[in-house]
């Protein structure tokens, strides 16, 4: 078989791809489809004398539209993402309040030459923060659901290239008011953490091929890590897992352009005890961390807060 001539030309690979969220255009580690059409059809329950359905009885139904987008964390990208994630603050401090609704903006991905795809007024569904020890940078995912998915054209407007948030550079606050006074809050040692708000969408489409309308539902968010199992962090497990107010929990993520402060007063945990993996391997505790809101004499404390300040 002929190679084909010139090279380059019948393949794409991903360091073409481009994404715009919100006319900006930042660099992706990975974009994931969700985007189907529905097929309307009663392919159970129609009798024709026949195995197989006919195809005059199926059409085109919904647009569904959506993407799963992970990038690396700097601070030039945490601008142009916080305020779309369906929260107070605009451009910070960013903050889960009582009467949050969905934030619409434009999502252009490019998958290579011809290759457009033209996101319309997509709202956030879910979106998480994450790392790890390692070399990899902190991670952020974002679902996003949108109206339409067309062709069309590519405008590129580059973020500023910015140092990304490393693992080593972060620290975790959790409160342990076995050991004090209330509120005694303990700087505790982890190798990994998760920080996910899922704002669990109302989307509506009454009798429209695309949505009509969008709420922020059931809002649900969890923070998760893991602690060595030793007696300074032996509270994290037993303590926790009777304690029935709130508890607070604090975490940074620290570079050389902002400082990112994860402010969570009102969390309850979810109790595990630390599992015991092998001979070489070390006890951890696993916390996890499900997020309130709160009162203060009628004042609501609200489950988070994320502030930018420094270095």
């Amino acid at each position: 078989m002929a190679v084909a001539s010139p090279l380059n030309s019948t393949i794409t690979v991903g360091h073409q791809a481009r994404a715009n969220i919100n006319a900006k255009t930042i660099c992706i580690h990975s974009a994931i489809p969700r985007s189907t059409r529905e097929i309307v059809s009663n392919i159970d329950n129609v009798i024709c004398g026949d195995i197989d359905h006919p195809i005059n009885r199926s059409q085109k139904g919904r647009q569904i539209v959506s993407w799963e987008l992970n990038f690396s964390l700097t601070w030039p990208v945490v601008q142009v993402v916080f305020p779309l994630l369906g929260n107070n603050g605009g451009a910070g401090p960013w903050t889960l309040g009582k009467a949050d609704v969905p934030v619409a903006f434009p999502c252009d991905l490019d998958l290579g030459p011809t290759a457009i795809h033209n996101l319309a007024n997509c709202i956030v569904d879910k979106w998480s923060i994450s790392g790890s020890k390692g070399g990899r940078p902190i991670m952020m995912k974002m679902v996003i659901i949108g109206e339409t998915e067309l062709g069309g054209a590519f405008a590129e407007d580059k973020v500023t290239i910015a140092s990304e948030y490393a693992f080593h550079h972060g620290s975790l606050t959790l409160e342990d008011d076995s050991i004090g006074p209330p509120g005694a809050d303990r700087t505790r040692s982890y190798d990994r953490f998760m920080l996910s708000v899922d704002n669990k969408l109302v989307v509506e489409y009454n009798n429209s091929v695309t949505y009509t309308d969008a709420a922020i539902g059931g809002r649900q968010s969890i923070f998760a890590t893991s602690v060595p199992y030793v007696t300074a962090e032996d509270d994290l497990y037993i303590y926790y897992r009777d304690y029935d107010d709130g508890l607070n929990a604090s975490f940074v993520l620290t570079n050389s352009d902002k400082i990112l402060t994860f402010a969570m007063p009102q969390c309850m945990s979810i109790p595990r005890p630390a599992s015991i993996l092998g001979k070489a391997q070390q006890i951890r505790t696993p916390v996890t961390m499900m997020m309130h809101r709160g009162d203060n004499v009628g004042t609501r404390i609200d489950p988070l807060t994320i502030t930018a300040s420094g270095p």
